[in-house]
């Protein structure tokens, strides 16, 4: 459940009584994008790097830039004080804007910006099934790479996985290779190695998963970032599942393979590790 108030282009409005126009395009063509943001102490974890991917994502779609980085912040500051919401999860949403109806973008439409905020909810734990989907990641697809919020895709493999009696779903891309999760990235440790599939194998270049290979940098961690089979994954002691709102998981099952290891000292490192991180980032001195 959404809390009280949205902010809607940068004003705030009862939840109750927001709307956007029938003519907005991502509601017609699901022409927008997102970020999911995670909040800690009332401090919505880097930001920076959330708005950053959402800045980069609308210079490729076009969008039309109408606000700053500090236009967003004073926003969401604004927002999170109206909803005293400390902690959570902060949804920012940007789409093309309303126009006429059409395929046709036009480049001078103000675009639609609404941020909400909600308390925060895990949607994988660990110990989770994982199941390998039918949907396929495009790698040669520009899409591949932005988070937009046209997720039928995504949409259509949490089904899949529903009727796997799974929790998540692993999904290959075009050429076969490992790809990632329907709502996350994912790592495997196999020896002494952490790997992961690059992001040229049409990933969404996840914020956590950004830390994650900050952590292991930092910590001498042997990283392997690459195009990967499925084969890739037999023999590995622990499967790793990220996103911002269920930090670092590790996962026991991917179809017919087993994951004994979950408490593997590399796993166990890089989740202490990134606590430590939140910490550090969101709480005052």
């Amino acid at each position: 459940m959404s809390d009280p108030f949205v902010a809607l282009n940068g004003t705030l409005i009862p939840t109750d009584t927001a709307s956007v126009p029938i003519s907005d395009r991502g509601l017609l063509y699901g022409d927008g994008l997102f970020e999911t943001i995670r909040i800690y102490n009332g401090v919505p974890f880097r930001l920076h790097s959330h708005l950053n991917r959402l800045s980069k994502a609308a210079e490729t779609l076009r969008f039309r830039t109408t606000l700053t980085e500090q236009a967003f912040e004073a926003t969401i500051s604004e927002l999170l004080s109206a909803n005293v919401r400390s902690d959570g999860v902060l949804r920012v949403m940007v789409t093309r804007g309303s126009g006429e109806p059409g395929l046709d973008p036009n480049e001078a439409l103000v675009p639609t910006v609404l941020m909400t905020t909600s308390p925060a909810r895990a949607t994988l734990a660990p110990g989770c099934h994982v199941v390998t989907v039918q949907a396929r990641r495009d790698e040669r697809s520009p899409l591949s790479l932005l988070k937009s919020i046209n997720y039928l895709p995504n949409i259509l493999a949490r089904f899949e996985v529903k009727d796997r009696n799974a929790d998540e779903g692993l999904s290959l891309n075009v050429a076969g290779a490992v790809a990632e999760g329907t709502v996350s990235n994912v790592f495997w440790m196999k020896g002494s190695v952490l790997y992961t599939p690059a992001i040229s194998c049409g990933i969404l270049a996840g914020v956590t998963r950004q830390i994650v290979l900050e952590i292991a940098e930092k910590e001498g961690i042997l990283v392997a970032e690459g195009s990967f089979g499925l084969s890739a994954l037999r023999g590995a002691e622990a499967l790793l599942l990220t996103n911002s709102l269920i930090e670092l998981v590790s996962a026991s099952r991917l179809d017919d393979l087993c994951f004994e290891n979950r408490d593997h000292p590399i796993i166990t490192k890089l989740q202490d590790a990134y606590r430590q991180i939140v910490g550090r980032e969101t709480t005052s001195s």
